[in-house]
């Protein structure tokens, strides 16, 4: 037991040392005034928003940058939002278009949105951002997403999402904790996130994105693949993180992080298998200090290994208090309101790594995901082929899923 304990704290005691440098990246200041500013595109994919939440895409068109245009996805005119988004784009007459793209067979809805966006946006637009409506960015995002661009072998920068629910619950504090900890290793990977991805035109066209996306469910990861062939670089912008509005309870919470999981999987087996192989060596440490805590209770005594496998979950959360630490201050330097985690929430953030081994034993077990209320199949042996099913079709908790379709059934095609 002893070389499983001291390899979990070798792995802890580098997860410590990679979340302070990314502690400090988030606060270092952005670079200010950059001079390459061209003319841009922002891709918003809205296959499945009520109308209700409409309004809250207004602060797309607050952002500090001086040429750009906004282009809603939708899947179709009947779509729930339809309506409003016109409306909202009229207030914003000649910088926003909705466009339809009509139902998808082979893709996932969201990258059919996007693909839409693409063939309909301006050819003199230079700068390709995807960007998901439910994500607040600040007025400087855009300026800081496209200014790396600027360097050749920047293939596409990108800012990590930031779940930070209005109201306060157990799941939707965990669902916060559990995103978070996965930024450190896609930051420290150099890894694109899907919420927000600022591309070049011309690498899109030559990396011929549309075809790696044409049977894909996830936008990022084929993305990720075609730069990494080319030798191109992915930059992360200055101060990259980005609020999200998404609210999610148990359903949602577990159906989110089952689907990231299962994505990881099929398209990226080398980051799957890396976490899977951390948490094989940290869960048992942590299972074996929580047995011999409770001998303790019952009058045994404890030799030096059994204390540092029972402190293994304190080192956790000091990991998580750096991070959403750090995160909660950058948010204050903007000005941006978030819910806060305080210090004393924090020991739930060990139950969310606990709730995450069991999320990553679900993804295995799986090849399908709920993406804006429809459930897809992954082709494992194709790495790219989607297969739309029907959302009955699958197990697995999915509300969040099922709360969008339900907002927008009558208005999709049947």
């Amino acid at each position: 037991m002893i070389w499983i304990v001291a390899a979990s704290y070798a792995l802890m005691t580098g997860l410590l040392i990679a979340t302070w440098r990314y502690r400090k990246f988030l606060a270092g200041a952005p670079a200010t005034a950059p001079s390459y500013t061209p003319k841009a595109a922002v891709f918003v994919p809205v296959p499945s928003m009520a109308e209700a939440e409409v309004d809250a895409l207004e602060v797309l068109f607050e952002q500090d940058y001086p040429d750009y245009e906004v282009l809603f996805g939708v899947v179709t005119r009947r779509d729930a939002a339809y309506g409003r988004l016109i409306t909202l784009c009229e207030r914003h007459r000649g910088r926003a278009r909705v466009v339809p793209s009509g139902p998808s067979t082979k893709c996932s809805d969201k990258i059919q949105n996007l693909l839409a966006c693409y063939d309909a946006c301006h050819h003199g637009t230079e700068v390709l951002v995807l960007m998901d409506a439910d994500l607040s960015p600040d007025p400087t995002l855009l300026r800081r997403l496209v200014q790396p661009l600027v360097e050749p072998r920047v293939g596409a920068v990108t800012a990590h999402r930031w779940l930070a629910a209005s109201e306060r619950s157990l799941a939707g504090t965990l669902a916060s904790m559990a995103n978070a900890a996965g930024l450190v290793s896609v930051w420290l990977s150099a890894r694109a996130c899907g919420g927000v991805i600022a591309i070049r035109r011309d690498y899109f066209e030559g990396l011929d994105v549309p075809a790696a996306w044409s049977r894909a469910a996830s936008e990022d990861i084929p993305l990720c693949s075609l730069l990494a062939d080319r030798g191109l670089r992915i930059e992360h912008a200055d101060s990259g993180l980005v609020l999200s509005r998404q609210l999610h309870d148990w359903s949602s919470y577990w159906n989110h992080i089952v689907s990231q999981l299962v994505m990881a999987r099929v398209y990226a087996p080398t980051l799957w298998w890396q976490i899977l192989c951390f948490y094989l060596c940290t869960v048992p440490t942590g299972v074996y200090g929580l047995t011999r805590a409770i001998a303790r209770i019952g009058g045994s005594e404890l030799s030096a290994v059994d204390v540092a496998a029972m402190l293994l979950p304190v080192v956790f959360v000091v990991q998580g208090w750096i991070l959403i630490d750090g995160a909660q201050h950058l948010f204050a330097r903007r000005g941006e309101a978030v819910a806060a985690i305080p210090c004393s929430w924090m020991p739930a953030y060990v139950l969310a790594m606990a709730i995450g081994v069991l999320q990553l034993l679900a993804s295995a077990a799986t090849s399908s995901v709920v993406v804006d209320g429809v459930r897809y199949r992954l082709d494992a042996h194709d790495r790219a082929a989607v297969v739309r099913m029907p959302l009955s079709a699958a197990r697995g908790p999915s509300a969040f899923a099922e709360a969008s379709r339900e907002r927008a059934r009558g208005a999709r095609p049947s």
